[in-house]
């Protein structure tokens, strides 16, 4: 201890930490920490062991998981698509996209929504921060960007989490549309790309982006054409 208990915060959590070995258990506090602010985690204290079946099943039914992937690479790799999808829009430095679902990450999460999610899908998530509705909603919206992208002639990669490439598509967009080449997916950018590529994408049935993710949310059915529904 580098101070004690009756000056310590009460604001803060004290967590113990098996062996005292903060490297050996980072995986571990990261897949905890996410699980409780993901709303799959009981009331108990935040600890630094496996997660108990009950939260693991809550976590495999909200997400709709594979059971071929473990369950710790599921919850970070979740967290990192979210945030590298907030990267490319421009919400999340790039030094968060981590895989930690911080306080950070949840202040984006709320800009994104405020600022772009809530015209897109013409809808406010009720499940959580992080819940499927802001999962299928976020990846939905890049993928979307993507394809668009690629209907309108620009160079980007079949990957949109090829950043670097699917950079250089939206800076290319955005100089054929006189826009600030900013080379990311803000406001301005995404509603000229609708615009430009609503034809093609009410047209074309190759949009549909099967096994990247399956959504609870009924509600959001055709509410934004670039929504994600499909088997992870």
């Amino acid at each position: 201890m580098v101070t004690n208990l009756s000056g310590f915060p009460s604001a803060l959590t004290v967590i113990p930490v098996p062996d005292g070995d903060l490297k050996k258990h980072r995986e571990d506090f990261f897949v905890n920490e996410n699980l409780k602010r993901m709303g799959c985690a009981g009331r108990a204290g935040l600890n630094l062991s496996y997660p108990v079946q009950a939260t693991e099943a809550k976590f495999n039914r909200l997400y709709h998981t594979s059971s071929r992937v473990g369950l710790y690479a599921a919850v970070i790799e979740l967290v990192k698509l979210c945030q590298a999808a907030l990267v490319l829009c421009g919400k999340l430095a790039p030094e968060y996209a981590d895989g930690l679902l911080c306080d950070v990450t949840e202040e984006a999460i709320s800009q994104w929504w405020n600022d772009i999610g809530a015209e897109v899908y013409n809808v406010e998530p009720s499940d959580g921060i992080l819940g499927p509705t802001t999962v299928a909603a976020l990846i939905g919206l890049v993928l979307g960007a993507r394809n668009r992208l690629h209907a309108y002639g620009a160079p980007v990669a079949k990957d949109v989490y090829d950043l670097a490439s699917t950079k250089r598509g939206i800076a290319y967009f955005q100089k054929s549309q006189r826009l600030s080449r900013t080379r990311k997916l803000d406001r301005k950018t995404v509603e000229a790309l609708h615009r430009a590529t609503n034809k093609a994408a009410k047209s074309s049935e190759g949009w549909n982006v099967p096994r990247a993710v399956k959504s609870t949310m009924a509600e959001l059915s055709g509410k934004g054409q670039d929504l994600v529904v499909g088997e992870a």
